[in-house]
């Protein structure tokens, strides 16, 4: 069973509060450190990377890079999206990125290296050639952190350009509040919290109240809607899953919400 359990109850208002159950508080809110499923989550929502692969396509989607191109799988070059900050408001630049490869190199052994070639330009230079450099780059984990925290004092909580942003971490629970700054625009959830359950029978009776039997948020119309787990508000990290119950006999659907609040 994954750490991560998402399920959602219906809500008659629009909801502006997503809260997810998880089996374990994570690891360590550092990107760059992080390496459990909750912490991808909770990253992925604040931090963003240059590229994603959406869950059932082999395509990459431009995120903070809006092009990209190498020639011998070697040397790549991206461009990246302008006019895009940092929720500490330090601006996403070439400057940024190189600083973050280079906490990369440090932290996660990044075998290669990347350069400056312009303002909003940067060329990444591998040890050897890889054909999967981009599904690599579209892990919570290789997420571009602010400049001014990839090292000293608040460098273990992550601030970068997503649509959410930290406001508090302690044991057994995680608040993240809307960036309206973010540069596709303020997600419509305002509050999205990360509660640890004890053990997977506590949430499933938290999941089973109102006889749910899979929910699923719509960030198109802004509220909860029923029997779809498609989650398409902007928070990339969050997987898209098939219709199907959150609870299923004695089994709990991983990857689900656990309240829609209005």
């Amino acid at each position: 069973m994954t750490a991560l359990l998402l399920a959602a109850f219906l809500a008659a208002a629009p909801a502006d509060t997503l809260v997810v159950g998880t089996l374990a508080d994570p690891a360590s809110l550092e990107p760059h450190l992080a390496t459990d499923i909750v912490a991808a989550e909770i990253v992925a929502s604040v931090c963003e990377t240059l590229v994603r692969v959406r869950p059932g396509s082999l395509r990459p989607e431009g995120v903070l890079a809006t092009t990209w191109a190498s020639s011998d799988q070697r040397v790549w070059t991206f461009t990246l999206r302008q006019n895009v900050r940092f929720q500490d408001g330090a601006p996403l630049d070439a400057d940024a990125v190189v600083g973050n490869f280079e906490h990369l190199r440090l932290k996660r052994a990044f075998p290669g290296r990347a350069e400056r070639v312009g303002p909003h330009l940067v060329q990444i230079t591998l040890d050897r050639p890889n054909a999967a450099l981009l599904a690599t780059l579209s892990q919570p984990f290789f997420a571009m952190q602010s400049p001014r925290r990839l090292a000293g004092p608040g460098s273990e909580q992550p601030v970068g350009t997503g649509p959410f942003r930290l406001d508090a971490a302690r044991p057994g629970r995680v608040d993240l509040s809307a960036f309206d700054g973010h540069w596709a625009g303020a997600p419509r959830l305002r509050r999205l919290v990360f509660r640890r359950f004890a053990d997977e029978t506590g949430y499933k009776s938290e999941a089973e109240k109102d006889g749910l039997g899979g929910w699923g948020y719509d960030a198109a119309r802004g509220k909860c809607r029923g029997r779809d787990l498609k989650f398409n508000w902007r928070n990339p990290g969050f997987p898209q899953t098939d219709d199907q119950p959150v609870v299923d006999g004695d089994r709990v659907h991983p990857c689900s919400v656990i309240s829609c609040q209005g």
